[in-house]
């Protein structure tokens, strides 16, 4: 009998053994298992792969001042300097947007160049607008303006200016 029970005593240790190597191995397994899942996250976030459809745009050095505003037949003719500052020629759209002295967009307008605007050349453009400038209109006259280029429909160019106050 106290060989039985030794024996049995041998079988669980060696049980007990079996087990604890059965549950390290499932372990280093399940962590294992973690670790790639992780990793392989980090990966595909990272590499996600470009839409063939996107275009990359690049920026283009086109910039707009204000060169002078003229009464004309009751409104006011706004006068503008489409310069093309870039190495290379430009076709695109340019915004102009009128702005009041509080902040207000008063008017805007849009220029597209049909013929490029070749590298250092500029192109004189105008419309007309009841409200004047901030000397006749007071803080709800036009005070500054920004612009908007675009090119194939993508931005690559706004920024602002101040209303010219030649006459």
């Amino acid at each position: 009998m106290e060989r039985n029970q030794g024996e049995r005593e041998n079988v669980l240790k060696e049980l007990w053994g079996g087990l604890k190597k059965l549950f390290i191995g499932i372990f280093v397994i399940l962590f294992s298992v973690v670790i790639i899942v992780v990793i392989g996250s980090f990966t595909l976030r990272d590499n996600k792969p470009t839409p063939v459809d996107t275009v990359a745009y690049e920026p283009v050095d086109i910039v707009v001042t204000s060169q002078i505003v003229k009464p004309v037949d009751g409104k006011y003719r706004y006068f503008f300097d489409i310069r093309n500052q870039d190495t290379k020629s430009f076709t695109g759209n340019v915004n102009i947007n009128l702005v009041n002295s509080l902040g207000q967009s008063i008017y805007d307008k849009d220029f597209t160049a049909v013929e490029p605007i070749s590298s250092g050349v500029g192109k004189s453009v105008y419309f007309d607008t009841s409200t004047g400038p901030t000397s006749v209109h007071g803080e709800n006259g036009i005070e500054t303006f920004t612009y908007t280029v675009t090119n194939n429909g993508q931005t690559v160019k706004s920024d602002s200016g101040t209303i010219s106050t030649q006459k």
